[in-house]
């Protein structure tokens, strides 16, 4: 179990400050559209999630790994953790729903093996 935060209660302070701000999901990363652009193993993209605040919700697909595989996600500029955010064996495609911190509204994507990767922000959080 890795321990990442918490959520407050009713009884909080009221404050903007962590607040989460839902959206229509929207695709920001999508390495598919290329059939050969597979994130080489070992490496990662940093992607743009358009979109400000602290954090986001994504939903994280790994599809087609080319063997047992794991995706990390980060904020971009940071150190990459010790954690995946989605793991899998060589099936098709495997998704993941993950809170991730953004850094200037970008986040980074691991990949353990060569993959494809989608991701879609589904919300934000206010700083």
């Amino acid at each position: 179990i890795d321990y990442l935060g918490y959520f407050t209660g009713a009884s909080s302070e009221m404050s903007t400050t962590g607040l989460f701000v839902p959206q229509a999901p929207d695709r920001v990363l999508d390495t598919r559209e290329d059939p050969g652009a597979r994130i080489s193993g070992q490496t990662h993209v940093e992607v743009d999630t358009r979109v400000p605040g602290s954090g986001v919700i994504v939903n994280l697909t790994m599809v087609e790994p080319i063997g047992y595989n794991w995706l990390r996600t980060w904020p971009a500029g940071t150190p990459m953790p010790p954690t995946s955010s989605v793991n899998a064996t060589t099936e098709l495609a495997v998704a993941n729903l993950a809170i991730i911190g953004q850094r200037d509204s970008r986040l980074n994507v691991f990949t353990k093996v060569d993959a494809h990767a989608v991701v879609d922000v589904a919300g934000w959080f206010y700083e």
